[in-house]
This record gives C-alpha cells, sequence and structure tokens, in this order.
C-alpha cells in the first residue's frame, strides 16, 4: 500500500516538474521573441535615419549646386 501511494506522489512530482519545464520554456519563447522584435524596431530604426541622412545630404548637395549655379550665371560676361 505504501508503495502504491508513494508511486503516485513521484508520479506528480514528474508531472509538475515537467508542466515547469514547459512552462520555463515557453516563456524563454515568449521573451526572445519580444527581444526580436524590439531588436527589428531598433535595426528599422537604424535603417529610417540612414535614409533620412543620405536625403538631407542629397538635399543639401542640390542646394549646393543651385548656388553654385547662380554664381556662375551672374560671373558670365553680359552684352
Amino acid at each position: 500500500m505504501w508503495l502504491a501511494s508513494g508511486s503516485t506522489a513521484l508520479r506528480l512530482r514528474c508531472r509538475l516538474g515537467r508542466l515547469a519545464l514547459l512552462h520555463l520554456l515557453l516563456l524563454s519563447g515568449v521573451l526572445l521573441l519580444k527581444l526580436l522584435r524590439l531588436l527589428r524596431m531598433a535595426l528599422f530604426h537604424l535603417l529610417y535615419l540612414r535614409v533620412i541622412v543620405l536625403f538631407l545630404g542629397g538635399l543639401l548637395v542640390f542646394l549646393f549646386l543651385l548656388l553654385l549655379e547662380r554664381l556662375v550665371i551672374q560671373r558670365l560676361p553680359r552684352r
């Protein structure tokens, strides 16, 4: 009789252990997905910042070329 109750307690502990392990695995998977989502957002922001910097740099070059063109046109000899 004692063997049967001890065996039941042992099976219950094994099931609880497996359940706890499964819970930890699921929790770590969720945390990993959240970290990947944060990393993806950070990479997206870095890409967005890089595009903006390139756009502003191109805009500055365009404005410089417009200014240079105006200066060249003013220096042309007039007839």
